[in-house]
C-alpha cells in the first residue's frame, strides 16, 4: 500500500493486499480491508505510529460508497437494506448513525455541499423506478 501524505508517498509493507481504505478525519484513524491468502481483516492503521492493527469499532457498516464531509464531522455512506439502497449520516466523534434517505426506492450517491450543511444524492422515490433526480439533505442543527 502507498500512502500520500506531507507532498510524498511512503511505502507501507502489509501480510496482504489493502482495499477500501476510510480515513474518518485527517489525522486518522484510517480503516481498511485486509485480503491475506483469501481471508478477510478490517484493520486499522494509525498515521502517527505508522502502524496496523486489527480494528475493533468499525466507522461503517459495509458499504458501497462513503464520503466524509469537508470539515470531517460526518461521513454519508450507502448501504442495502431489505433490497433498496439506502443513505445515511454517521457522526464522526459519536459515532452515531441516522438514516438520511430509505424506503421502497433507490436512495444512492450521497455527496457533500463544500460548507458541509447537506448531502446532495440520487433518487427515484416519488419517480418511478430507475427514474432517479437529485435531492439534497440538509444536516440540520447539528
Amino acid at each position: 500500500m502507498v500512502w500520500l501524505h506531507d507532498g510524498r508517498s511512503e511505502k507501507l509493507d502489509f501480510d496482504g493486499e489493502a482495499f477500501h481504505p476510510v480515513a474518518a478525519s485527517e489525522d486518522g484513524p484510517i480503516y481498511f480491508e485486509l485480503v491475506t491468502h483469501g481471508t478477510s481483516t478490517m484493520m486499522e492503521f494509525d498515521p502517527a505510529t505508522r502502524t496496523a492493527k486489527r480494528a475493533v469499532r468499525l466507522p461503517l457498516p459495509a458499504d458501497t460508497g462513503s464520503v466524509v464531509s469537508p470539515d470531517g464531522k460526518w461521513i454519508a455512506f450507502e448501504t442495502q437494506e431489505e433490497g433498496w439502497p439506502h443513505v445515511w449520516l454517521r457522526n464522526v466523534a459519536s459515532g452515531d448513525v441516522e438514516l438520511m434517505a430509505g424506503g421502497r426506492c433507490t436512495n444512492a450517491s450521497p455527496i457533500w455541499e463544500l460548507d458541509s450543511k447537506a448531502v446532495l444524492f440520487t433518487s427515484d422515490c416519488q419517480r418511478g423506478m430507475g427514474l432517479p433526480a437529485l435531492f439534497r439533505a440538509e444536516i440540520g442543527g447539528k
